[in-house]
């Protein structure tokens, strides 16, 4: 099937993200908007997939640059240049949502923004060099941590199966893993957050279709269930309890990559990291006996 968004759309399509159950595919555009779009209905035995256009979602000032749904798949976030993040709710079969927050604490242009996979609180990628974790305030929202440790543009950012780690990518040429600090941790102290207000080419440019790649390989999988077994039973591996507390840093895997890295994407079945760079090369990294500290390239495709 093929979408031609020439009609709803007057500049390129930026990026774009199924909800959760899989009915909508919500388009980003440079043109400040997106577009919502479902599925017709089909008879038996029909042929292609056809979709319709069921809304195009305006309010940012600048192009778009991300839209991602929530787990639940009742509230999606959009991020632009603008530098802000807007949440809407979409929990009911409304075809217009409903802008519910308008989040502005990025100094800079957002690039990206990704729900945490097993809770509703969203984080952002920013060319701030931060990444802020933004939650439930009351009826409100609000940032709730705000995470440095990158040099320069954090371009963007993937979740483990669990939700107990992520890793971002930057434009300093690194990777970092990051975890929750032991505070937030089942089990441990009461975790403390520090709240802010909310006021109202030829690159590879994304690495995230690798992992359908990895899933199908028997062999990939084969290999890595050993290291995979290993490094959970090494290391904690437990959801946070409240995913909007402080995280940081536990490893970084630098040195590998000549240019500035933009796509990033963890598989979901094994510990394996896959990174889209400038140099057109993607790497494929691997934690070191087990360790999440610790990782090593396993394979480099030109």
């Amino acid at each position: 099937s093929e979408i031609d968004a020439s009609d709803r759309h007057s500049r390129t399509l930026r990026s774009l993200s199924w909800s959760s159950d899989g009915q909508t595919l919500a388009v980003c555009s440079f043109d400040a908007t997106t577009s919502l779009w479902r599925e017709e209905e089909r008879s038996i035995g029909s042929g292609a997939l056809r979709f319709t256009n069921v809304s195009v979602l305006s309010g940012h000032e600048n192009e778009v640059k991300s839209a991602s749904y929530s787990p639940s798949g009742a509230l999606m976030a959009t991020c632009s240049r603008d530098r802000s993040v807007w949440i809407y709710d979409a929990s009911d079969d409304a075809d217009e949502y409903e802008c519910v927050a308008l989040l502005q604490s990025h100094t800079q242009d957002v690039k990206m923004v990704k729900w945490h996979p097993k809770q509703e609180v969203v984080f952002s990628c920013s060319y701030d060099d931060t990444v802020k974790v933004w939650g439930p305030d009351g009826d409100d929202w609000c940032c709730k941590e705000t995470l440095e440790g990158h040099e320069s543009t954090v371009w963007a950012m993937s979740f483990d199966a669990a939700g107990s780690r992520f890793v971002t990518c930057s434009d300093d040429r690194s990777l970092r893993v990051w975890a929750p600090t032991s505070s937030s941790r089942p089990g441990e102290a009461e975790k403390k957050t520090e709240t802010e207000p909310v006021h109202r080419g030829s690159l590879v440019a994304s690495a995230a279709f690798l992992s359908p790649l990895f899933m199908s390989g028997a062999s990939l999988a084969a290999n890595s269930r050993s290291s995979s077994e290993k490094a959970s039973g090494s290391e904690s591996r437990v959801t946070p309890i409240d995913a909007s507390c402080n995280w940081s840093v536990v490893s970084v895997i630098k040195e590998e990559h000549p240019r500035p890295i933009y796509s990033v994407d963890w598989l979901q079945k094994s510990d394996f990291i896959a990174s889209g760079c400038g140099d057109n090369r993607i790497r494929v990294f691997q934690p070191k006996d087990g360790k999440l500290s610790s990782w090593s390239c396993v394979a480099d495709v030109e």
